[in-house]
């Protein structure tokens, strides 16, 4: 993720747009939940 906010800060031709903006932030926190849930699954119940 820091790469990509580096990135953003030099090349901001469609990175500063709203809409962009938004679904990265979308795309991080689904990411950042995907990895949490697989460093920590739910218990399963037999």
């Amino acid at each position: 993720m820091a790469r990509a906010l580096i990135a953003q800060r030099l090349y901001r031709h469609k990175t500063s747009k709203r809409p962009f903006q938004i679904v990265f932030w979308c795309t991080v926190v689904a990411n950042g939940a995907l990895l949490a849930w697989l460093a920590f699954p739910p218990p399963v119940d037999l």
